[in-house]
């Protein structure tokens, strides 16, 4: 074992010299299972003693005793002692020692035997690229709380893939903790050039699998998963799943009491005839500004993605691509020419007709933009902060590249604000009165509209006045008499012919 770590220290790591090796297997590398014990801090330590030791030692270039029949009376001379100069260790071996502590660290953890292959130069490359990934991640934000928008389901379906974003004490993605198998046993021996075993492609996934299920390591991800649990639940009825695990901080049985009492086939069926219904009665007219085409077609998938879900877990059919693009044309009774054009356009194109992603990439392509993208600026009600009870409203409002809130400042927020802040606060200001006068000039277009087309429809009304007036007149003349009605008298003097009137 002395002699492999010695030629571990010299072939992978680097060293020059035998002397060297033995100087750091000195300082407790003695075997390669060592590397165990030390971390970055370690080896620094390591390199540093080996490069000066401290202490006296014989000076290696003073001069032989005297040899001779003359030598022997005389005192013995003391040998000459200088500074231990120690060893040099480049950075490079260093460097290098660091990695294959690291990568020795999770052998031992997951129960992987520790030679000088399982340890090669390349091998230990990949745990350094490892290394370099657990340093600059970074957390994913928070899930959301169970809502009517966000079910049990959906929390659970997500899970997973949030837990694989979180790393963990031991630098393992937490969803270790969740796992199907609790003891998955040995580790499987790495495959021929590659540093996991033949059925992973990452290193982190096999992590996952075999990360043993103890330790105090595992106490506190084991833990961080019950918190998380706990807030996506709170203010919920789910919680009391959760509740009884909490004194023993078990997230692992939480979760599973979780898929417990919601993951069962009534619920998937729930979830499957939502689904349905979403795809088969919710239509999209373009008429609401709020609710446009992408979000609608956004439902359309969310609803597809529930309907595989369920899939997995009771007997269902799942729609093919061409149920899917017809169900999704059906609900969309928009008589926008650019709507009904691209819908016809996808009915008469065989790939877009059977493929419900390249049909809806090409609805978006094709309709205005005012029925397919974001409810514009300056189009609704816009508010620039929201502060109620004790929250700041800088929590509540939009926020600029340079960190600045897009709301109105006071004279004492302004000046603290940095130079570039209120420049881009200045920016974000003209833009906003742009808009302003934008929609002002809009407002007295449409008034102007309205007016123009009032007077016109005066216009027209008036011999439409006269004409009905006319009709009347004209029907009253052929009215029939009444028989019984009196004669009319005239009341003029002399008839049309010189002749007196009836009366006369």
């Amino acid at each position: 074992m002395a002699a492999e770590c010695r030629n571990y220290l010299m072939q992978v790591i680097g060293l020059a010299t035998a002397e060297q090796a033995n100087a750091v297997r000195d300082e407790g590398l003695a075997t390669l299972d060592d590397f165990t014990s030390f971390d970055d801090d370690d080896i620094k330590i390591l390199c540093s003693s080996v490069r000066k030791p401290g202490g006296l030692i014989p000076d290696p270039n003073a001069p032989a005793p005297a040899v001779g029949r003359g030598a022997r009376n005389q005192n013995p001379v003391p040998p000459a002692m200088v500074a231990n100069p120690g060893f040099k260790i480049p950075a490079i071996c260093e460097s290098r020692m660091k990695d294959a502590a690291f990568t020795a660290k999770y052998y031992d953890m997951i129960g992987r035997r520790i030679t000088g292959d399982s340890m090669s130069a390349d091998r230990i490359h990949e745990f350094k690229v490892l290394k370099e990934l657990q340093k600059n991640h970074k957390d994913p934000d928070k899930l959301p709380t169970i809502s009517k928008s966000f079910s049990i389901t959906k929390a659970l379906d997500a899970l997973p893939g949030y837990l694989r974003e979180r790393f963990g004490c031991r630098g393992v993605a937490l969803s270790y903790i969740i796992r199907a198998n609790a003891t998955p046993g040995d580790v499987p021996a790495q495959a021929l050039g590659s540093v996991t075993s033949p059925a992973y492609t990452s290193i982190m996934d096999e992590l996952i699998d075999f990360s043993p299920h103890q330790g105090p390591e595992f106490n506190e991800d084991n833990a961080t998963v019950l918190s998380i649990l706990k807030e996506i639940t709170k203010d919920t009825t789910y919680v009391s799943s959760v509740t009884p695990h909490v004194r023993a901080r078990n997230g692992r049985a939480a979760f599973l009491a979780l898929s417990q009492h919601n993951m069962g086939n009534t619920r998937f069926q729930k979830l499957v005839d939502d689904a349905e219904v979403m795809v088969t009665q919710r239509v999209w007219n373009g008429k609401n500004t709020r609710y446009i085409l992408k979000t609608h077609i956004a439902k359309h998938r969310d609803a597809f993605n529930d309907m595989v879900l369920s899939h997995q877990h009771i007997s269902y059919n799942l729609p093919d691509g061409r149920t899917r693009v017809t169900r999704l044309l059906n609900s969309i009774t928009s008589n926008d020419a650019t709507v009904v054009s691209a819908k016809t356009q996808i009915l008469a194109s065989p790939q877009l007709e059977h493929n419900f992603e390249a049909a809806a990439e090409f609805l978006l392509k094709c309709c205005n933009k005012k029925l397919s993208q974001n409810y514009q600026a300056g189009q609704g009600h816009r508010i620039s902060a929201l502060k109620t009870g004790k929250r700041k409203r800088d929590n509540n409002c939009e926020k600029g590249s340079t960190g600045v809130s897009l709301r109105y400042h006071t004279k004492k927020e302004y000046i603290r604000l940095k130079p570039e802040q209120k420049k881009e606060l200045k920016e974000w200001r003209e833009s906003q009165q742009e808009v302003k006068k934008q929609n002002i000039s809009a407002v007295n277009t449409l008034q102007e509209q309205v007016q123009a087309l009032t007077q016109k429809l005066s216009e027209i009304s008036r011999p439409v006045a006269d004409a009905v007036q006319s009709v009347k007149a004209a029907k009253s003349l052929l009215k029939p008499k009444n028989p019984l009605r009196p004669p009319v008298r005239f009341n003029q003097r002399d008839n049309d012919d010189g002749e007196e009137g009836p009366g006369k």
